[in-house]
């Protein structure tokens, strides 16, 4: 079965971010839904796949504005 979401640690290492940066971002798209799906499942962060990558392929819109 093919992966449909990432990790926490995946999307760090491939945004090459540190940990407090790659949460704040995280935990502010599972709170707004942009620019990126995320689900909290229990304590975790899960990250949709497919909107994550369509969001990183379009050049990571909105990826510096608060």
């Amino acid at each position: 079965m093919e992966q449909r979401v990432y990790t926490a640690k995946e999307v760090m290492d491939m945004l090459k971010l540190g940990r407090t940066n790659t949460y704040e971002l995280l935990s502010r798209a599972a709170d707004t839904g942009e620019p990126f799906v995320v689900m909290r499942i229990g304590k975790s962060l899960h990250v949709r796949k497919d909107s994550f990558d369509a969001w990183f392929n379009d050049g990571c819109k909105g990826f510096f504005e608060k």
